[in-house]
């Protein structure tokens, strides 16, 4: 089945934010997944694999340009805990505009405007997506099959 679809973030849930971004980042990573970022304020991602990128996503298939510049995050297996540890410092909700998360040339999970919208493909596993429902994470998903 190939579908996409969109997400609720439950928001009275403190740590719903970061708890998705971990679920998801874990779940999607693979040797051909990459993170584009796009920041209110400049964070230190020194210790990770980074390529400036300019408004415009770096994604195939993404028709996202936004204001300012982003950065291109290689999300590898030996600096995932890091990499989920630097957004557990509040980061998410305070300096994070738009993010994507991008596995083998598809784009598979996008945030909007501070996470108010959520989008995902068909790599996040309905299972997972009942979990986080079924924990408080997210209130809701909505699917939307498309044509492969």
């Amino acid at each position: 089945m190939n579908y996409q679809g969109s997400i609720e973030l439950n928001h009275n849930n403190d740590d719903a934010l970061e708890e998705l971004f971990n679920a998801v980042i874990i779940e999607l990573l693979s040797d051909q997944t990459n993170l584009a970022i796009w920041l209110m304020n400049e964070i230190d991602f020194s210790l990770f694999n980074t390529q400036k990128i300019g408004a415009e996503s770096p994604f195939k298939g993404s028709n996202s340009v936004l204001a300012g510049s982003g950065l291109l995050i290689k999300v590898e297996p030996n600096t995932i805990n890091e990499l989920i540890q630097t957004f557990s410092t509040g980061y998410l909700t305070s300096e994070v505009l738009h993010l994507e998360i991008e596995v083998e040339h598809s784009v598979q999970f996008e945030a909007y405007d501070h996470f108010e919208c959520i989008f995902f493909g068909n790599k996040i596993s309905l299972e997972l997506l009942n979990d986080l429902k079924s924990r408080g994470v997210i209130d809701h998903y909505e699917i939307s099959e498309k044509e492969s």
